[in-house]
């Protein structure tokens, strides 16, 4: 059975989510290891690989449902007039005939789409298209981004380093102990252990409130470097959703990385 679009999209944009974050901590062993002189040694902390695939989980449905909405409300090739003031009998009279056509007269068909793929793209759809994506979109998935990490962060502080991927699962689901695991490679430098888990009675909401808007105007000028190319391509070259989101995943994949690092 064929999974949904949304399915689809929200599987290939967690797989490219956990990849950025690897490839964040790889970067940084790398650099740590050019600065000290010594080998590059890489072991991957599933804590953080864990927490921004929690956010990917969480932020991809809405963003898929939002760009849905938006090719709907303001469609990249909208409808001729002759299309839409077509007669209803007509309409039904031609859905007919397609029903009852035989083989001979299906190579028809073909031309039909390829007339209505050769539709004139709409400047204007596009263009709206782009200010509500990069400023709408862009301020909310800022600030849910930053709200997210910020009241996580402190949630689970202090944060144990964690090698083995099941260990950071139970850390996040707190069901984790540092005695039935010796995974663990880093405490908290005050000297206090682990908790089990996230506890979100520790955040201080206005604190990470504050966070979010600290961060919110240097993190959403970032993505400006980045985010209107790929949704003017979007728009503008790429009919499907489906086929934006895996755009959007791939420089999403470069974008994680930066924000992984930023989170470090």
């Amino acid at each position: 059975m064929a999974s949904s679009p949304l399915v689809a999209a929200t599987a290939q944009s967690a797989c490219l989510g956990v990849a950025s974050s690897i490839l964040a901590q790889a970067l940084t062993a790398y650099n740590e290891a050019s600065n000290s002189g010594k080998p590059v040694s890489l072991t991957v902390d599933w804590v953080p690989v864990l927490q921004y695939l929690l956010y990917i989980l969480i932020s991809t449905p809405p963003n898929f449902k939002w760009q849905q909405l938006l090719e709907s409300s303001f469609p990249a090739y909208p409808a001729t007039k002759e299309q839409q003031t077509r007669p209803e009998k007509q309409a039904d009279a031609d859905a007919k005939a397609d029903a009852d056509a035989d083989a001979d007269d299906s190579a028809a068909k073909p031309g039909t789409q390829q007339q209505q793929q050769q539709q004139p793209l709409s400047k204007a759809n596009t263009l709206i298209k782009l200010l509500l994506d990069q400023t709408l979109a862009a301020a909310a998935n800022t600030l849910l981004y930053s709200v997210f990490a910020h009241s996580l962060r402190a949630a689970m502080h202090p944060q144990p380093a964690l090698a083995s991927p099941l260990d950071a699962l139970r850390f996040l689901a707190g069901q984790w102990s540092s005695s039935s695991s010796s995974s663990s490679s880093s405490s908290s430098s005050s000297g206090e252990g682990p908790g089990p888990g996230p506890d979100f009675a520790r955040v201080r909401w206005e604190a990470v409130w504050e966070a979010a808007q600290g961060e919110f105007w240097p993190m959403l000028l970032a993505g400006l470097r980045l985010w209107p190319l790929v949704a003017l391509l979007n728009f503008s070259l790429i009919r499907s959703v489906q086929g934006r989101n895996l755009l959007s995943g791939v420089a999403g994949l470069g974008w994680g990385v930066y924000v992984c690092l930023a989170a470090q």
